[in-house]
């Protein structure tokens, strides 16, 4: 679990869950969600890609309510938070 000042985030299997950990309600605009995946190159050598994934949400969640959101890949690596409060933007990441 990833915890920071607003946000906690972790994976169930295949769905990512979302809880808002401050006392206020909060506008989650969007998510960026980043999987880690193995791929090979031309010359046939393995390495290791992020995938970005954005998710739109735009709602509003109140303090300690929760949201999932079902994941494309198990391997999901980082979560980034896009979020609004009194008007102003913000982003919160999570390494998963």
């Amino acid at each position: 679990m990833s915890v920071s000042a607003n946000f906690r985030a972790w994976r169930e299997g295949r769905r990512l869950i979302i809880e808002n950990a401050s006392v206020n309600a909060l506008w989650v605009d969007s998510l960026t969600l980043r999987y880690l995946v193995s791929a090979t190159t031309p010359t046939e050598e393995s390495t290791r890609r992020e995938i970005p994934d954005e998710v739109k949400l735009g709602r509003r969640i109140g303090a300690g309510e929760k949201i999932e959101v079902n994941l494309a890949l198990e391997n999901l690596k980082k979560v980034e938070i896009v979020y609004s409060r009194e008007g102003k933007f913000f982003r919160e990441d999570h390494e998963l």
